[in-house]
């Protein structure tokens, strides 16, 4: 397992065996259900619909639930680099889980 590398982060390349807690959050905040949904899928062993998707900072642009249930289970992830500014709001492990 790799920690997100920008100096390999080239657009449209799929980066696998990335740390998740390795990311950075694109959320401020996360929903306590939509985490535990996740958590359900990683532990049941079900693979994503979608693939998890970074700008080249290595900040979540889609799949910051999913992210954080790997970065806490200390799983790797794949991600899809894409070219989008977008601010970061720390390390995925920091930010806050709200129960909505």
């Amino acid at each position: 397992m790799d920690s997100f590398d920008p100096d390999k982060a080239i657009p449209g390349r799929i980066l696998r065996g990335i740390a998740a807690a390795s990311l950075l959050a694109g959320r401020e905040d996360l929903t306590l259900s939509r985490l535990q949904i996740q958590f359900a899928l990683l532990t049941a062993g079900a693979s994503r619909w979608d693939i998890i998707e970074v700008n080249r900072d290595g900040v979540i642009l889609s799949g910051n639930h999913g992210s954080r249930a790997a970065a806490e289970l200390a799983l790797a992830v794949e991600v899809l680099v894409r070219d989008l500014p977008h601010p970061s709001h720390g390390p995925i492990l920091s930010v806050p889980v709200v129960d909505r």
